[in-house]
């Protein structure tokens, strides 16, 4: 997913004022709860 993530990046600035910046992407640990019984799913 990262890759993808990167070349979309690329895509949409070049040929704009942000041409040569770079794409900085963290992982992080999600959690998600269901509101109705208030299972946690990670």
């Amino acid at each position: 997913m990262p890759e993808s993530l990167n070349f979309a990046f690329k895509s949409c600035i070049m040929d704009t004022m942000l041409e040569g910046s770079t794409l900085e992407i963290e992982k992080v640990k999600a959690v998600a709860e269901c509101l109705d019984c208030k299972q946690e799913f990670i």
